[in-house]
């Protein structure tokens, strides 16, 4: 990572300025993964397509984020271990 001069943070959904990374971190439960990640500085973004099955942040740059239950098959392959806030793992998500 790096800081870069004149950054200008993702305008998700809106596509005028793109995500660089998209995170889905994994909870146990959506409420108390949304408050663990308010706890941590992030903000729940406006748009929110799945609210019951996914949530949309956005970290303090404007980056947006997701939590969910679900984990797609494919995600076992890329999982990392987290024993954090978020609960106890995290996938990327292909973007």
């Amino acid at each position: 990572m790096q800081r870069v001069e004149g950054f200008k943070p993702s305008t998700w959904p809106s596509g005028e300025i793109p995500s660089h990374v998209h995170l889905d971190f994994s909870v146990a439960n959506l409420d108390t993964g949304e408050a663990a990640a308010l706890a941590a500085g992030a903000t729940l973004a406006p748009e929110q397509p799945e609210r019951d099955r996914w949530r949309v942040f956005l970290d303090p740059v404007g980056h947006p984020f997701c939590i969910t239950t679900l984990i797609p098959d494919w995600t076992k392959r890329v999982r990392v271990l987290w024993n954090d806030g978020f609960g106890s793992k995290a996938t990327f998500k292909r973007s």
